[in-house]
């Protein structure tokens, strides 16, 4: 069995300080397959209950802590599931990390910046898989510099005012050849516009590095359906999932 790991906020269920976990149930849909509810993180996702194991990961929050904090979190949840996959009947060798907004900001940061998981005796390569979902925050002091006045200062708040800090905390400047960085989904909302260009130039970065990218957009979605759709009927960034997580377990 595979492992689907996805940051997800915390709304007090679960107060994440060290070897943060959450398994969520399974519910019986109404064609007998199993789903997989995920909270915010990258909303109802129907797998297999005979392939998968989902794990909903909780993270604590800016100003309580800060983001590099936020995604040592998610390094000490994706080690957590490493050690006791089995447990659980998955494997640790087939771990995939996804995440919604802020958590795919967290995904794809601990996916190409490879501190956070050496620091839990970790490597990039013991991730076989990242799906982040409609983020604008792969190039953040691009993402402060194309923002208006007022909006700069709310998106550059999290990340602090030191360009040096935001480059730090960007997905995008840890991309480099031979570091064994997982191949990548990226989804995002069609028409938003941040989202679309730094997807594309994320993927781009990625490509040159010679690590697998595919950008998909969410045509129809906004910011919210993009995710509490993963999983319906003929949704398109669904299927792009599903073929991405096939794709790469026949590969391996």
């Amino acid at each position: 069995m595979k492992v689907l790991a996805t940051p997800a906020p915390t709304f007090g269920e679960l107060q994440v300080e060290t070897d943060a976990h959450l398994v969520r149930g399974l519910e019986p849909s109404s064609d007998g397959r199993r789903t997989f509810h995920a909270g915010l993180a990258v909303g109802p996702l129907v797998l297999d209950a005979a392939l998968f194991v989902f794990v909903s990961v909780n993270y604590r929050f800016v100003p309580q802590v800060t983001v590099k904090e936020m995604t040592g979190d998610i390094a000490k949840a994706i080690k957590w599931v490493h050690d006791n996959a089995k447990e659980y009947g998955g494997s640790p060798d087939t771990i995939f990390v996804a995440g919604h907004s802020a958590g795919a900001h967290l995904a794809a940061l601990v996916c190409t910046d490879d501190c956070y998981l050496k620091a839990e005796t970790l490597s990039l390569s013991n991730i076989k898989g990242c799906i982040p979902v409609d983020t604008a925050a792969y190039d953040i002091p691009s993402k402060v510099k194309n923002a208006g006045l007022l909006r700069s200062s709310m998106n550059a708040s999290p990340f602090g005012d030191n360009e040096a800090d935001q480059k730090q905390l960007s997905p995008v400047t840890h991309v480099a050849k031979d570091k064994g960085i997982p191949p990548f989904l990226i989804l995002h909302v069609a028409d938003r516009p941040d989202s679309t260009a730094q997807s594309q130039a994320f993927a781009k970065a990625l490509m040159a590095a010679g690590v697998q990218a595919k950008v998909v957009p969410g045509e129809g979605k906004n910011h919210g359906t993009i995710n509490r759709d993963l999983g319906l009927p003929n949704d398109g960034p669904t299927k792009a999932v599903f073929e991405f997580l096939d794709g790469l377990l026949k590969g391996r």
